[in-house]
């Protein structure tokens, strides 16, 4: 229940963060 949102919401984060960082660049 809570563990797949966890899950997806986690995963959404992470790809976000790495999109970020992708765009900032290596700083």
């Amino acid at each position: 229940r809570d563990w797949n949102f966890a899950a997806r919401a986690g995963q959404g984060l992470n790809r976000f963060i790495a999109d970020y960082g992708i765009r900032k660049g290596p700083v």
